[in-house]
């Protein structure tokens, strides 16, 4: 073999171990990009394992109401990530504010099943206005208040003249939104705008972006409810401004700023069934080209890929089928694993459950019967829960009735108010493009990368109440005001369905009662232990969530068509609370176990069986031998036998009175037997939460009210309001011809209520109620959700007609 070719076979064999090595490392590399990925996917899902959140929806009777009128309504608690019914919260917290994030009424509800209704009267002491209303489990308070179930309703103070002030001029914002969250010298990038009032609705005014030389860079164009896009390449060498001018009215707003390197991220939706996500970089280090992208839909991972830039650029192609319905989240990592960009993505739902309703007649006379036929028209349908109003559409409201729906998928996954979500799902041929418009103002929601990725959960001040209502407090030194750790605390609430809970303060003084069957408004005593001398005090937490959206609230907006209306809502407001005020909210009472909370005692005494002396030593002494009684140190004290060892409990026994614990047993021996309907012993250990009590001896009085016992001053008394009770929608019948005749005048405009149509199959589930005496329009609304989480609502109308029957 000759030298040439000698070198020649070195030289092939040379560049094949090169094309070897080159493959090998080009496998090590995307082997190490893929492991990278996979690290951020399992981060990612393994912190929506750990960090369970709720989402509620609110259905309301109506969005317009007259002070003095009562608050129907119905919630679904369904899984955040899933949308199915979810059973842990067992209570919900209702609030109505006012634009100062003042509550003007709080009610705690009760949850089954993922679901509870309830009713509020509106005082009749409201100042005219939109308020928010707002609903929350306590589990959901460990994360931003932005994500409670929020809506706008209007309430009208009739009775009482309102000052309505108007700003000579109105305040205007513009607001600029860089796709992806970054712009970059040089690079071309695509930023939405929302112009709004002072109360953050949207203005439909035009403006522009101009530089430092007041050269027009960008016209802006609001497409819908003050929202717009515009393209622009910035340069760091110039300044910008965005200015709009409404007549006299001018607002001048600053650009974001522009960095010199970074990535910018845009989407472009084709026609057809992709999406494709294009990545710029400037200024970036080629030897770290890496970028990955994770698409995920309410935290469910739909997509992980990743690509390497080239010469600045790359695409990602995202078919939309892999991701799920509503709102998508579209992140873009570095190759250190750091979010740089993110981008929300719209996908309309289509799965829908059919309702079908339908009266029997299209017009009806006053107090004439009204059949209502409802049916579930989705073959796959097996069962759902759904609510249903009633009501005369009498042109005053100033916002939509919240459809299930458009809440679920769109405005419970986006930050503030949504101004008319309802047009997101309508057919305008505007709706594509003002979607997407929408999306681009929004982003970074619900939790945060960096608490993601350096593992950190989310923190957790508010454990779910996933048995009953849980009222917390602290224990605090009544000297020097400090947290007092590990006193052992009670709360009791004296009545004839005794609650009785323990705790023990941790180390920041933080007490917890679980309160289970505890509705209505009760008297609850909480103590510290008091068998040894106490220097300490117990404060009672706030159970409502204190922390608020900083969304503003529109302003109340009058029109001259609304007079005549709003005379005849006070009229039928004013006559309903006076003729039917007693029979339309009655109090359903909540089946409970009314056994006291030791069970069934080990021995009981009648004490009207017996004698009745006078004094309590000689009642113990003669008939109560399961109560041993003895003085220490000219103190009383009671033991009583172990049974189950057949000896006697070496430590003192719990003594309460009307479940409340009393430990200064002097005085139950000063207190009269004459008040004492009857006592329980239970002759062997009781565990209560973290207590464990060698016996129980326990009064209780005639009326489970204390008898007029002198407590401790050391114990605080406070009145408490429970869960609600359950209220029953009143709807007069008409049957017979005297109820017909009858001259009570029924000025209804909410004809009826019910939170719980229950439908099954394709079978017809019919409703009856009666027409009232005001004749117009009604409308009929339904909505609900079957047990898998699937949505649905339909709407239908008729009139009433025929002179009212005064």
């Amino acid at each position: 073999m000759n030298t040439f070719s000698t070198i020649h076979t070195i030289k092939k064999a040379t560049a094949k171990i090169l094309v070897a090595v080159i493959a090998c490392a080009g496998a090590i590399t995307a082997s190490a990009q893929k492991n990278s990925l996979d690290v951020i996917t399992q981060q990612f899902s393994d912190y929506r394992t750990k960090n369970l959140q709720e989402k509620i929806f609110t259905h309301l009777d109506r969005n317009f109401y007259v002070a003095g009128e009562n608050v129907w309504f119905k919630l679904y608690c369904v899984d955040a990530y899933l949308h199915r019914p979810l059973d842990v919260s067992k209570v919900a917290y209702f609030e109505i504010l006012d634009r100062d994030n003042k509550a003007i009424t709080q009610t705690k509800v009760s949850l089954q099943n993922g679901e509870g209704n309830g009713q509020i009267s509106l005082p009749v002491s409201l100042t005219s206005g939109n308020y928010l209303v707002r609903v929350y489990t306590a589990w959901m308070k460990n994360f931003s208040p932005d994500f409670y179930s929020q809506q706008l309703i209007t309430i009208v103070n009739t009775v009482r003249k309102t000052e309505i002030t108007k700003n000579s001029k109105p305040q205007y914002e513009i607001q600029l939104f860089p796709e992806g969250g970054h712009l970059v010298d040089g690079l071309s990038s695509t930023i939405a705008f929302r112009i709004v009032d002072e109360t953050g609705k949207g203005k439909n005014i035009k403006g522009a972006i101009v530089n430092q030389h007041n050269d027009t860079i960008a016209k802006l164009h609001p497409l819908k409810f003050g929202i717009g896009k515009f393209t622009i390449t910035p340069s760091a060498s110039e300044s910008y401004r965005a200015v709009a001018h409404d007549n006299a009215v001018s607002v001048i707003s600053k650009f974001p700023s522009i960095e010199k390197t970074g990535y910018v991220l845009s989407v472009v939706d084709t026609t057809g069934d992709q999406l494709k996500v294009n990545v710029r970089s400037k200024g970036i280090d080629e030897t770290h080209n890496a970028i990955y992208l994770l698409a995920h839909t309410r935290q469910v991972v739909k997509v992980a890929e990743v690509k390497f830039l080239a010469n600045g650029s790359s695409t990602f192609v995202i078919p939309k089928n892999k991701l799920g319905e509503g709102v998508s989240h579209l992140t873009l990592f570095n190759d250190a694993n750091q979010p740089i960009s993110e981008r929300l993505y719209f996908k309309r739902p289509e799965s829908k459950l059919s309702i079908h309703v339908q009266s029997d007649e299209a017009t009806y006379v006053s107090r004439k019967k009204i059949k209502l036929a409802i049916k579930a028209a989705t073959e796959s349908f097996q069962a759902g829960s759904f609510s249903m109003s009633v009501f005369k559409e009498d042109g005053l409201n100033q916002f939509a009735p919240l459809d299930i729906q458009h809440y679920e998928f769109l405005t419970s996954d986006l930050r503030g108010i949504i101004e008319s979500p309802e047009y997101y799902f309508s057919n305008d041929q505007g709706v594509p493009q003002a979607t997407d418009n929408l999306m681009l103002t929004h982003g970074w929601s619900r939790f945060k990368w960096d608490d993601l990725l350096n593992k950190k959960s989310a923190a957790i001040s508010f454990g779910p109440e996933y048995r009953g209502h849980i009222i917390t407090g602290e224990v605090v030194d009544i000297a020097s005001g400090l947290p007092a750790p590990r006193i052992k605390t009670f709360l009791s609430s004296p009545g004839k369905n005794v609650h009785l809970s323990g705790s023990v303060s941790d180390v920041n003084g933080k007490i917890q009662f679980e309160m289970r069957d505890f509705f209505d408004r009760k008297k609850i005593l909480i103590q510290p232990d008091l068998t040894r001398d106490s220097i300490y005090q117990v404060r009672i937490n706030n159970p409502y969530s204190e922390v608020f959206s900083s969304s503003p609230l529109p302003s109340l907006s009058y029109t001259s068509s609304w007079k005549d209306q709003l005379t005849a809502r006070s009229l039928s407001m004013q006559t309903e609370n006076a003729y039917y005020g007693l029979k339309r909210i009655p109090s359903k009472q909540p089946v409970i176990d009314s056994t006291v909370f030791y069970g069934e005692a080990d021995e009981k005494y009648l004490l009207d069986d017996y004698t009745r002396f006078p004094v309590m030593e000689e009642v113990l002494r003669e008939y109560v031998p399961g109560v041993w009684v003895r003085k220490r140190n000219g103190k009383f004290i009671f033991k009583v036998p172990d049974q189950p060892h057949h000896g006697l409990f070496q430590n003192e026994s719990l003594v309460l009175l009307d479940g409340v614990p009393i430990f200064d047993i002097n005085k139950i021996m000063n207190f009269s037997p004459l008040k004492i309907q009857k006592l329980d012993v239970m002759t062997r250990k009781y565990f209560l939460g973290p207590f464990t009590f060698e016996g129980i001896v326990s009064f209780i009085t005639y009326k489970g009210d204390l008898g007029g016992f002198e407590l401790d001053p050391k114990v605080t008394v406070l009145d408490y309001q429970g869960l609600q009770l359950q209220k029953e929608f009143f709807s007069p019948r008409y049957d017979t011809p005297a109820q017909l005749e009858s001259r009570l005048a029924d000025r209804r405009n909410l004809l009826f209520w019910s939170p719980n149509v229950n439908l099954k199959g394709q079978e017809t589930q019919q409703v009856e109620f009666f027409s009232s005496d005001e004749p117009g329009k009604y409308r009929v609304f339904i909505q609900g959700m079957d047990k898998n989480g699937v949505t649905g609502s339909a709407t239908t109308s008729f009139e009433v007609t025929g002179p009212l029957n005064n």
